[in-house]
Protein backbone atom coordinates (compact mmCIF):
# COMPACT_ATOMS: atom_id res chain seq x y z
CA UNK A 1 0.00 0.00 0.00
CA UNK A 2 1.04 3.60 -0.53
CA UNK A 3 0.86 6.58 1.79
CA UNK A 4 0.73 10.05 0.24
CA UNK A 5 1.72 13.01 2.42
CA UNK A 6 0.92 16.43 1.00
CA UNK A 7 3.24 19.13 2.31
CA UNK A 8 3.91 22.81 1.80
CA UNK A 9 6.76 22.96 4.33
CA UNK A 10 4.91 24.65 7.19
CA UNK A 11 5.26 23.49 10.78
CA UNK A 12 2.00 21.56 10.60
CA UNK A 13 3.05 19.97 7.30
CA UNK A 14 6.27 18.77 8.90
CA UNK A 15 4.24 17.23 11.73
CA UNK A 16 2.19 15.38 9.12
CA UNK A 17 5.39 14.15 7.46
CA UNK A 18 6.53 12.71 10.81
CA UNK A 19 3.27 10.80 11.18
CA UNK A 20 3.25 9.53 7.59
CA UNK A 21 6.87 8.42 7.88
CA UNK A 22 6.24 6.55 11.12
CA UNK A 23 3.24 4.75 9.63
CA UNK A 24 5.21 3.85 6.50
CA UNK A 25 8.07 2.61 8.66
CA UNK A 26 5.79 0.37 10.74
CA UNK A 27 4.68 -1.71 7.74
CA UNK A 28 7.41 -0.86 5.23
CA UNK A 29 4.86 0.87 3.05
CA UNK A 30 5.67 3.14 0.13
CA UNK A 31 5.75 6.82 1.07
CA UNK A 32 5.32 9.75 -1.30
CA UNK A 33 5.95 13.35 -0.30
CA UNK A 34 3.87 15.62 -2.50
CA UNK A 35 3.83 19.35 -3.11
CA UNK A 36 1.31 21.07 -5.36
CA UNK A 37 2.19 24.26 -7.15
CA UNK A 38 -0.73 26.24 -8.60
CA UNK A 39 0.76 27.29 -11.94
CA UNK A 40 2.50 25.13 -14.50
CA UNK A 41 4.24 28.29 -15.69
CA UNK A 42 6.48 28.05 -12.63
CA UNK A 43 8.04 24.81 -13.90
CA UNK A 44 11.79 25.23 -14.20
CA UNK A 45 11.77 28.57 -12.43
CA UNK A 46 13.32 29.41 -9.08
CA UNK A 47 10.28 28.49 -7.03
CA UNK A 48 10.07 25.08 -8.72
CA UNK A 49 13.76 24.46 -8.05
CA UNK A 50 13.29 25.48 -4.41
CA UNK A 51 10.35 23.09 -3.94
CA UNK A 52 12.20 20.20 -5.58
CA UNK A 53 15.21 20.90 -3.35
CA UNK A 54 13.10 21.04 -0.20
CA UNK A 55 11.37 17.76 -1.06
CA UNK A 56 14.73 16.11 -1.77
CA UNK A 57 16.16 17.37 1.53
CA UNK A 58 13.23 15.93 3.48
CA UNK A 59 13.40 12.64 1.59
CA UNK A 60 17.14 12.41 2.22
CA UNK A 61 16.62 13.01 5.94
CA UNK A 62 14.03 10.23 6.09
CA UNK A 63 16.27 7.96 4.02
CA UNK A 64 18.91 8.30 6.73
CA UNK A 65 16.34 6.77 9.09
CA UNK A 66 15.89 3.72 6.87
CA UNK A 67 13.02 4.80 4.60
CA UNK A 68 12.89 4.96 0.83
CA UNK A 69 10.86 8.05 0.02
CA UNK A 70 9.52 9.17 -3.35
CA UNK A 71 8.89 12.86 -3.97
CA UNK A 72 6.62 14.58 -6.47
CA UNK A 73 5.94 18.17 -7.41
CA UNK A 74 2.78 18.63 -9.48
CA UNK A 75 1.06 21.64 -10.99
CA UNK A 76 -2.59 22.60 -11.11
CA UNK A 77 -5.62 23.06 -8.84
CA UNK A 78 -4.83 21.69 -5.38
CA UNK A 79 -7.59 19.12 -4.95
CA UNK A 80 -7.48 17.83 -8.51
CA UNK A 81 -3.70 17.46 -8.40
CA UNK A 82 -3.73 15.56 -5.11
CA UNK A 83 -6.49 13.29 -6.35
CA UNK A 84 -4.57 12.60 -9.54
CA UNK A 85 -1.53 11.43 -7.60
CA UNK A 86 -3.61 9.38 -5.14
CA UNK A 87 -5.35 7.65 -8.05
CA UNK A 88 -2.14 7.04 -9.96
CA UNK A 89 -0.34 5.57 -6.95
CA UNK A 90 -3.38 3.66 -5.65
CA UNK A 91 -2.96 5.39 -2.34
CA UNK A 92 -4.35 3.78 0.80
CA UNK A 93 -4.04 6.94 2.88
CA UNK A 94 -3.60 10.69 2.40
CA UNK A 95 -1.90 12.50 5.29
CA UNK A 96 -2.16 16.29 5.53
CA UNK A 97 -0.98 18.82 8.09
CA UNK A 98 -3.82 21.05 9.23
CA UNK A 99 -2.42 24.53 8.73
CA UNK A 100 -5.63 25.40 6.87
CA UNK A 101 -7.95 24.83 9.83
CA UNK A 102 -10.60 27.50 10.07
CA UNK A 103 -13.03 28.34 12.83
CA UNK A 104 -15.46 29.99 10.40
CA UNK A 105 -18.34 27.50 10.18
CA UNK A 106 -19.56 28.67 6.77
CA UNK A 107 -16.18 28.72 5.03
CA UNK A 108 -15.44 25.71 2.82
CA UNK A 109 -11.71 25.16 2.54
CA UNK A 110 -9.15 22.65 1.20
CA UNK A 111 -9.78 20.20 4.04
CA UNK A 112 -13.44 19.88 3.04
CA UNK A 113 -12.52 19.30 -0.57
CA UNK A 114 -9.95 16.66 0.40
CA UNK A 115 -12.51 14.93 2.62
CA UNK A 116 -15.21 14.77 -0.05
CA UNK A 117 -13.45 14.40 -3.39
CA UNK A 118 -10.13 12.53 -3.03
CA UNK A 119 -11.75 9.10 -2.65
CA UNK A 120 -9.27 7.62 -0.14
CA UNK A 121 -9.15 7.96 3.65
CA UNK A 122 -7.66 11.32 4.61
CA UNK A 123 -5.89 11.92 7.93
CA UNK A 124 -5.67 15.57 9.01
CA UNK A 125 -2.94 15.81 11.62
CA UNK A 126 -3.32 18.41 14.34
CA UNK A 127 -1.23 16.83 17.09
CA UNK A 128 1.49 14.41 16.03
CA UNK A 129 2.87 13.22 19.38
CA UNK A 130 0.12 10.71 20.12
CA UNK A 131 0.47 9.16 16.65
CA UNK A 132 4.23 8.84 16.98
CA UNK A 133 3.94 7.09 20.35
CA UNK A 134 1.21 4.82 19.04
CA UNK A 135 2.89 3.84 15.77
CA UNK A 136 6.15 3.18 17.62
CA UNK A 137 4.32 0.84 20.02
CA UNK A 138 4.60 2.84 23.24
CA UNK A 139 0.94 3.85 23.75
CA UNK A 140 -2.53 3.07 22.35
CA UNK A 141 -4.27 5.58 20.11
CA UNK A 142 -7.49 6.98 21.57
CA UNK A 143 -10.09 7.06 18.78
CA UNK A 144 -13.67 8.36 18.75
CA UNK A 145 -16.35 7.71 16.14
CA UNK A 146 -20.09 8.07 15.65
CA UNK A 147 -22.29 5.00 15.52
CA UNK A 148 -25.48 5.59 13.58
CA UNK A 149 -26.19 2.26 11.91
CA UNK A 150 -25.69 3.47 8.33
CA UNK A 151 -22.87 3.05 5.83
CA UNK A 152 -20.94 6.04 7.18
CA UNK A 153 -20.27 4.40 10.53
CA UNK A 154 -19.61 1.11 8.71
CA UNK A 155 -16.94 2.80 6.58
CA UNK A 156 -15.35 4.36 9.67
CA UNK A 157 -15.42 1.03 11.52
CA UNK A 158 -13.83 -0.87 8.61
CA UNK A 159 -11.05 1.70 8.40
CA UNK A 160 -10.40 1.46 12.13
CA UNK A 161 -9.84 -2.26 11.60
CA UNK A 162 -7.10 -1.35 9.14
CA UNK A 163 -5.76 1.28 11.48
CA UNK A 164 -5.37 -1.30 14.23
CA UNK A 165 -2.69 -3.07 12.18
CA UNK A 166 -0.35 -0.20 13.14
CA UNK A 167 -0.94 -0.55 16.89
CA UNK A 168 -3.47 -0.89 19.74
CA UNK A 169 -6.54 1.35 19.80
CA UNK A 170 -8.85 2.52 22.57
CA UNK A 171 -12.13 3.19 20.76
CA UNK A 172 -15.26 4.95 21.95
CA UNK A 173 -18.31 4.75 19.68
CA UNK A 174 -20.96 7.37 20.46
CA UNK A 175 -24.62 6.89 19.64
CA UNK A 176 -26.66 10.10 19.62
CA UNK A 177 -30.11 9.74 21.12
CA UNK A 178 -32.67 12.19 19.76
CA UNK A 179 -35.89 11.98 21.82
CA UNK A 180 -38.10 13.52 19.13
CA UNK A 181 -36.94 10.91 16.60
CA UNK A 182 -37.41 7.89 18.83
CA UNK A 183 -40.72 6.14 19.33
CA UNK A 184 -41.64 8.37 22.26
CA UNK A 185 -39.21 6.81 24.75
CA UNK A 186 -39.67 7.94 28.33
CA UNK A 187 -36.10 7.08 29.23
CA UNK A 188 -32.83 5.93 27.72
CA UNK A 189 -33.69 2.42 28.89
CA UNK A 190 -35.51 1.78 25.61
CA UNK A 191 -32.48 2.74 23.55
CA UNK A 192 -29.80 0.94 25.55
CA UNK A 193 -30.87 -2.62 24.52
CA UNK A 194 -30.43 -1.56 20.91
CA UNK A 195 -26.78 -0.81 21.60
CA UNK A 196 -26.26 -3.97 23.62
CA UNK A 197 -27.66 -6.02 20.72
CA UNK A 198 -25.45 -4.32 18.16
CA UNK A 199 -22.93 -6.81 16.74
CA UNK A 200 -21.28 -4.47 14.25
CA UNK A 201 -18.12 -4.29 16.37
CA UNK A 202 -17.67 -8.05 16.76
CA UNK A 203 -15.10 -8.10 13.94
CA UNK A 204 -12.73 -5.68 15.62
CA UNK A 205 -9.20 -7.04 16.17
CA UNK A 206 -8.16 -8.12 19.64
CA UNK A 207 -5.92 -5.05 20.05
CA UNK A 208 -8.95 -2.73 19.80
CA UNK A 209 -10.55 -2.08 23.16
CA UNK A 210 -13.93 -0.45 22.63
CA UNK A 211 -16.94 0.82 24.47
CA UNK A 212 -20.20 2.46 23.41
CA UNK A 213 -21.63 5.67 24.78
CA UNK A 214 -25.20 6.85 24.63
CA UNK A 215 -25.35 10.62 24.32
CA UNK A 216 -28.30 13.04 24.21
CA UNK A 217 -28.72 15.01 20.99
CA UNK A 218 -28.85 18.36 22.73
CA UNK A 219 -26.43 20.18 20.38
CA UNK A 220 -25.68 20.06 16.69
CA UNK A 221 -24.49 16.62 15.65
CA UNK A 222 -20.87 17.65 15.19
CA UNK A 223 -20.71 19.61 18.43
CA UNK A 224 -22.16 16.76 20.49
CA UNK A 225 -19.83 14.19 18.92
CA UNK A 226 -16.81 16.41 19.52
CA UNK A 227 -17.86 17.04 23.12
CA UNK A 228 -17.97 13.28 23.65
CA UNK A 229 -14.58 12.84 21.98
CA UNK A 230 -13.02 15.56 24.13
CA UNK A 231 -14.48 14.03 27.29
CA UNK A 232 -12.70 10.80 26.38
CA UNK A 233 -9.48 12.69 25.51
CA UNK A 234 -9.52 11.29 21.97
CA UNK A 235 -6.42 11.68 19.83
CA UNK A 236 -8.36 11.07 16.63
CA UNK A 237 -11.95 11.53 15.49
CA UNK A 238 -13.01 9.23 12.63
CA UNK A 239 -16.09 9.78 10.49
CA UNK A 240 -17.46 8.51 7.21
CA UNK A 241 -17.96 10.96 4.36
CA UNK A 242 -19.62 11.02 0.97
CA UNK A 243 -19.37 13.38 -2.02
CA UNK A 244 -21.31 16.64 -1.82
CA UNK A 245 -22.40 18.61 -4.84
CA UNK A 246 -20.95 22.05 -4.46
CA UNK A 247 -19.83 24.02 -1.40
CA UNK A 248 -23.34 24.44 0.03
CA UNK A 249 -23.61 20.72 0.72
CA UNK A 250 -20.17 20.69 2.31
CA UNK A 251 -20.63 23.67 4.59
CA UNK A 252 -23.73 22.16 6.22
CA UNK A 253 -22.27 18.67 6.62
CA UNK A 254 -21.23 17.11 9.92
CA UNK A 255 -17.74 16.57 8.53
CA UNK A 256 -17.35 20.30 7.86
CA UNK A 257 -18.38 21.14 11.42
CA UNK A 258 -15.89 18.59 12.76
CA UNK A 259 -13.06 19.72 10.48
CA UNK A 260 -13.68 23.37 11.34
CA UNK A 261 -13.75 22.98 15.12
CA UNK A 262 -12.17 19.70 16.26
CA UNK A 263 -9.15 20.22 18.54
CA UNK A 264 -7.92 16.70 17.81
CA UNK A 265 -6.79 15.11 14.54
CA UNK A 266 -9.54 14.02 12.17
CA UNK A 267 -9.80 11.15 9.69
CA UNK A 268 -12.43 11.25 6.93
CA UNK A 269 -13.24 7.89 5.38
CA UNK A 270 -15.17 7.61 2.09
CA UNK A 271 -17.75 4.95 1.36
CA UNK A 272 -16.01 1.64 2.11
CA UNK A 273 -16.62 0.35 -1.40
CA UNK A 274 -14.54 3.20 -2.79
CA UNK A 275 -11.32 2.02 -1.16
CA UNK A 276 -11.86 -1.59 -0.07
CA UNK A 277 -12.59 -2.85 -3.59
CA UNK A 278 -9.64 -4.17 -5.55
CA UNK A 279 -8.49 -1.63 -8.15
CA UNK A 280 -9.05 -2.52 -11.80
CA UNK A 281 -7.13 -1.49 -14.85
CA UNK A 282 -3.94 0.54 -14.98
CA UNK A 283 -4.02 4.04 -13.53
CA UNK A 284 -2.88 6.91 -15.68
CA UNK A 285 0.41 8.47 -14.67
CA UNK A 286 0.44 12.21 -13.95
CA UNK A 287 3.20 14.50 -15.09
CA UNK A 288 5.45 14.26 -12.04
CA UNK A 289 8.76 15.84 -11.23
CA UNK A 290 10.13 12.97 -9.14
CA UNK A 291 13.21 12.41 -7.03
CA UNK A 292 13.80 9.07 -5.29
CA UNK A 293 15.92 9.04 -2.14
CA UNK A 294 17.56 5.72 -1.39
Amino acid sequence: MTIICATHFTDTSLEAVKVAAQLARTHREALWLLNVMPHAASAGREDDVAVTGALLAEATRLASEGLVVNTASVFGPLTAAVKQVCDAKRASLLVVGDSGQTLAPLVVGPLDRFAHTIGVPALFVRKADSFLKWASGTAPLRVAMAMDGNWKSAAAREWIIRLASYGPIDLVAAYLWWPKDEAKPKSWAKVTPRLEADTSFSRLPSNVRYRMRLEPGDLTVGARLLATAQADRADLFVLGTHPHRGPCGQQWSVSHEVLATAPMSVACVPDAAAFLAAPTGQPSQPDLLRVVAS
